[in-house]
């Protein structure tokens, strides 16, 4: 199997104007669970589209991309076999002489990923399927909510991200859930040690916020699985 373009990402600087916009074109753009309305909104189809689209905000980018520039772009996303079949084209990509953004790593929504940039710097993602058994607990949403950030189902993430039904994910949910709340009984028994988690564009607190709710992202050379 060749890589196939399935997916188009806007990362944009305001999320609302982009939203009217494109659903002027026709689209039905929505947040996908609550409390990440200003952070990702998708196209919701009724599941013929050939392409899932996508809007991040530029705080949301940098959660799922290391190397992402911090400006508005559209970043395109090719589907391939296998999550080693992601490894093999990224390290052959870059043996090319294409720059790295992203190394493989296991995302939370279940897939292997990557991202290189193409010769005019423009973000290439590289995604195997998802797993839902491979899912992880999504980290706080990066805007502030009414103060504070909920905390987002995992099923509605990985549902979302995989499209797979609400049945085959039911085993991996229940294991995030379970995480989720060991996360949160750590904040509320240590709530110093985690302070910077609520800080949503501060780097040593998104890596601590992901610590504390689990999610393990802080290791970008996770081994490839077949």
């Amino acid at each position: 199997m060749t890589a196939r373009l399935n997916q188009i990402n806007i990362v944009v600087a305001d999320m609302e104007a982009m939203t009217e916009f494109y659903r002027r074109l026709g689209l039905d753009i929505e947040a996908p669970m609550a409390g990440w309305a200003a952070d990702h909104r998708s196209h919701v189809g009724d599941g013929s589209e050939a392409i899932d689209f996508d809007l991040d905000s530029l705080a949301f980018a940098r959660v799922w991309n290391e190397g992402s520039s911090g400006r508005p772009g559209i970043v395109l996303g090719f589907q391939v076999a296998s999550r080693s079949e992601v490894d093999r084209l990224h390290r052959e990509l870059t043996a090319a002489g294409y720059r790295s953004q992203q190394a493989p790593y296991d995302a939370f929504w279940g897939a292997r990923y990557a991202v290189v940039a193409d010769p005019d710097g423009n973000p290439v993602g590289l995604m195997s399927a998802s797993n839902p058994d491979r899912a992880a607990p999504p980290p706080p949403p990066p805007r502030t909510q009414g103060g504070r950030r909920p905390n987002p189902d995992p099923r509605s993430i990985a549902r979302h991200r995989s499209g797979l039904p609400p049945e085959q994910l039911a085993k991996g949910a229940e294991a995030a859930v379970d995480v989720l709340e060991r996360g949160r009984e750590r904040r509320e028994a240590d709530p110093d040690r985690v302070r910077g988690a609520e800080v949503g564009d501060d780097a040593a607190g998104d890596e601590l916020g992901r610590e504390a709710a689990g999610v393990g992202m802080a290791d970008r050379n996770v081994a490839a699985a077949p």
